[in-house]
This record gives C-alpha cells, structure tokens and sequence, in this order.
C-alpha cells in the first residue's frame, strides 16, 4: 500500500543538502510508522466490529474511502464498537431476564 505525502523543508546555503535528506527520511519513517500503526488499529476495531454487527444484525461502520483512517475516524469508529458492546450486554440482560421470568 502506498502512501502519497509532501514532506517540505526549507533549504538554506549553510545546511548540507546531506542533512536536509536524512531529515526528511526521518519524517517519512516517522509517517509510515504513523500510517501502520493507524492501519494496524483500523483491523483490530474493524474485525471486533464485524463480530458485534453479526451478533447483533447490524451493519459496519462505514470508514469512508480513506486509505489511512484519520485519527477522528478511528474515534468515531472506536465509539461505534462501544455502541456495539453496550446494546449486546443489553440484548444479552433482556434475555436472561426473559428466561428468568419463563421459568
């Protein structure tokens, strides 16, 4: 997966070109560490949803058409995945009250 970023800095005479590269070799670490780590995230909520939205007839979330999810996307997803958890403890409360009361 490729990841498509414009990483600026500013050149001046006093700075070797040398060091303007490793800087920005540095960013684009920092950057593709940010993006796995994003990436990383998104599967981990999105296959736990997956079995909540299973669970309980419910359709995913949608990301949207992001390659890499921002940070408030993940949060929205995150709180989704809350959602889900909270309405499957109550699913899972009003059964066991049901068959409290049926037998």
């Amino acid at each position: 997966m490729w990841m498509c970023v414009w990483v600026y800095c500013q050149v001046d005479d006093k700075t070797p070109l040398l060091q303007h590269q490793e800087k920005l070799s540095q960013r684009v670490k920092e950057l593709t560490a940010l993006r796995d780590s994003r990436l990383a995230q998104l599967r981990q909520l999105q296959a736990a949803e997956q079995q909540l939205c299973i669970t309980l007839s419910e359709k995913p979330f949608d990301i949207g058409n992001a390659t890499v999810p921002s940070e408030q996307q993940l949060a929205d997803l995150q709180h989704r995945l809350h959602q889900l958890q909270r309405e499957k403890v109550k699913d899972t409360d009003s059964c066991r009250i049901f068959f409290f009361h049926s037998n």
